[in-house]
Parts: structure tokens; sequence; C-alpha cells
């Protein structure tokens, strides 16, 4: 096993310890008031599904890939580069589309999937309300994400954080680069991020239906309320 394939199976690890506690996380979302149907199609709970679901096709990414590796399917295109540098291209294309679709997606739940709940009032006061670790992973992550979209380089300033006894340069114009550990101790507090303004968002608001249910039904109640007359 040569190390690519040993990193490829550290990720996958990692990547299912995530989805483990984001699972956790939803648990204790049902245990703050009573299981019934009106969180099947609440928007919190609905964001906290596409949350796992966003990890665990992550998983099922990197997992291809491991087994298209194992089979040999990208030796044949390999043989066809000559210049050594086009292989290592290659190579680190394949390795980090996957997670950097990752990236893209957990960021994008936290930013834009919390608006389905919380005003953009209730986001930043809420996100200045988080302690510094969890406060500069919600920067890092849309860092990395706004460098993705750059072709892999930052065309802001220099962005510098502190993270767990860890500085985090984000350099201007520059490749992007990450550490994996970092970005699996950053994915835990995005999942810690969203649980915790969903708790705040339900001490406000007991239901945030989605839009698909209230269209069906013409009712901004869940159906256990509409019934009691509520």
């Amino acid at each position: 096993m040569d190390k690519f394939q040993r990193n490829i199976k550290v990720i996958i690890y990692y990547l299912n310890k995530i989805h483990r506690h984001a699972l956790i996380r939803q648990s204790e979302l049902f245990k703050i008031k009573d299981k019934n149907d009106a969180y099947k199609i609440d928007n919190r709970i609905i964001s906290f599904g596409l949350l796992r679901t966003i990890i665990f096709c992550a998983i099922n990414d990197v997992y291809n890939l491991e087994q298209n590796i194992n089979e040999g399917k990208f030796l044949t295109i390999k043989e066809e580069l000559n210049e050594p540098s086009d292989k290592q291209f290659l190579q680190l294309a394949i390795e980090n589309y996957p997670i950097y679709n990752y990236i893209i997606r957990i960021q994008s739940i936290i930013e834009t999937g919390t608006r389905c709940f919380l005003s953009e009032c209730e986001f930043g006061k809420y996100l200045q309300e988080l302690d510094e670790p969890k406060r500069n992973a919600c920067q890092i992550i849309k860092a990395w994400r706004n460098t993705i979209h750059n072709n892999g380089l930052h065309k802001k300033e220099e962005e510098q954080y502190s993270y767990y006894g860890k500085n985090i340069v984000i350099p201007k114009d520059k490749i992007f680069e990450f550490e994996f550990w970092t970005l699996y101790r950053i994915s835990i507090d995005l999942i810690d991020v969203l649980f915790e303004f969903c708790k705040k968002s339900f001490e406000v608001n007991p239901y945030v239906l989605s839009n698909l249910y209230i269209e069906k039904t013409g009712s901004n109640k869940p159906a256990a309320e509409a019934r009691r007359g509520k």
C-alpha cells in the first residue's frame, strides 16, 4: 500500500467519525422537544439531514476513488501522460476533488442552509456569541471555499487564524492547501455550530416548517397541531 492509498483510508476513517458526530447531534435535537410529525418537516431537522447526506456522499466519493485506484482504472490515463508533473497533477486532482466538493457543500449548509430558519441578523448575532475556535472554523471554511471557487487561489488579502494551537495562514495569490486533521476538527466544530444555532432557534420558534410542506398542506402548522385546532 503506497502513501496515496494510506491517505485515502485515513480520510474515509475520519469522514466516518464526522458522520457519527453529526448523527449524535441530530439525535440530541430530537430530545429538545417531543418527537412528533412536526420534526419530519422542520427546516432545522432538514438542515441536519442535508448535512449528514453531504458527509455520506463524501465518504462514498472517496470510497469509490479507493476502489477505482485498486482496480487500476486510472493507470491507463497516467500512462498516456508524458510529463511527470502531469501525472502528479492528475493524482492531486483525483485525491482532492471529492474533498473540495465536501468543503463547498458543508460551508453552504452552515451559511446558506441556516437562512431557512435564521434571519441574517440572528445569524450574525449567534456567530459572534460562539467561542473563538468555532467562530474561526466558520471563517476558515469560508476562505477555503472561496479559494476553491478561484481555482485554488486566495484572491483576497492574506488571512490568519489561530485554531487549537495552530496558525492557519491563507496567503494571497497562493495555491490552496490544507491538512485533513484540520478539516476534520473544523467539521466537528461546524456540526456543533449548526446544533447550537438550531437550539437557539427552537427557543424562539418551536416550528420552522419547510416551504414544500406549507405549499402541500396550505398550513404553517404541523399536522398534529392543526388537528387539535391550535
